[in-house]
């Protein structure tokens, strides 16, 4: 609240023109993306003042993307990515831009599309010689592919575990745990389980990431429907939509609604590939890890 004080007062200055307006105007979107407020109005102003290929009109349009899918319009998100003029030989941006698509597939439940993605910007970081982003990246694949491959992802998970413990990096210590629990759930016992996602609730609320905390709570929604047992998805779903109020649930109340056969939130979300196919691919890592198989068709 300080920091969104301080730099709209400074934006109120008439002598604060051009590009030294729009970088304050940058860190204002993400001071409001990060808390309470609406950054997209921001960064629409930032890109709109800016000429194509500038590096603060990219930023821009990146955080306006992730900000998109955060609120759930996850195809305008993709529109954006899809519009971005990346220098593949910018090694900044072509991780960033691989990440973004990770996160927009991942919360489609293009599985598939966002592990690809992932890999890419892991690659990245390789190349880089990065440790911090290959903790992001590897922690990034593991959330995408262990809704597809729930058996072959597990040495991964321990990889970006070891990578993100060593880091000191919470939310991605709370990721793999979820992850983790996500990949074991129908072989591995429902109170096993949950003992998995109620840690990684914990790390990230205890880290102060509120909003990341609901993923575990969705996770448990799935985990009680792989078990065949709905009430307990129900009443998991009904605890997560009470803890998500004044929060960004990104996807994980419409991907709740689809694993206990309800609509309330999942009708809110811009799906890009239309609803029913998102309904169907949400549907499916059910249907298909309740048979015992991967998830992956």
């Amino acid at each position: 609240a300080a920091a969104d004080r301080f730099l709209s007062r400074a934006l109120d200055s008439a002598d604060l023109t051009g590009d030294l307006r729009r970088l304050a105007l940058y860190y204002l979107g993400e001071t409001r993306d990060l808390g309470a407020g609406d950054a997209r109005p921001i960064f629409q102003e930032i890109m709109d003042t800016g000429t194509e290929g500038d590096r603060l009109t990219t930023e821009a349009q990146l955080a306006l993307a992730h900000s998109l899918a955060r609120h759930g319009d996850l195809t305008g998100a993709l529109d954006i990515a899809d519009h971005l003029n990346i220098d593949e030989d910018d090694p900044e941006f072509s991780y960033r831009y691989q990440e973004l698509l990770g996160v927009i597939h991942w919360s489609a439940g293009q599985f598939e599309q966002s592990a690809t993605a992932f890999e890419r910007s892991r690659q990245v970081a390789l190349a880089q010689s990065s440790p911090l982003l290959t903790g992001l990246a590897t922690r990034h694949l593991a959330l995408a592919s262990c809704w597809i491959q729930p058996v072959t992802i597990l040495p991964i998970i321990d990889r970006a575990e070891a990578l993100n413990r060593d880091l000191g990096m919470k939310p991605g210590i709370g990721q793999c745990l979820m992850s983790r629990a996500t990949a074991l759930a129908g072989t591995e016992p429902l109170s096993a389980i949950e003992q998995l996602l109620e840690e990684a609730h914990d790390v990230f609320t205890g880290a102060g990431y509120l909003d990341d905390a609901l993923g575990p709570r969705a996770v448990e929604v799935f985990a009680a429907a792989v078990d065949g047992d709905d009430e307990l998805a129900k009443q998991h779903r009904r605890r997560l939509y009470r803890e998500a109020s004044g929060r960004l649930p990104r996807h994980w109340l419409a991907v709740s609604d689809v694993w206990t056969g309800q609509r309330e939130a999942f009708d809110q979300v811009r799906w890009p590939q239309g609803a029913d196919k998102a309904w169907q691919a949400w549907s499916d890592v059910l249907t298909r890890r309740r048979n015992g198989g991967s998830s992956r068709p």
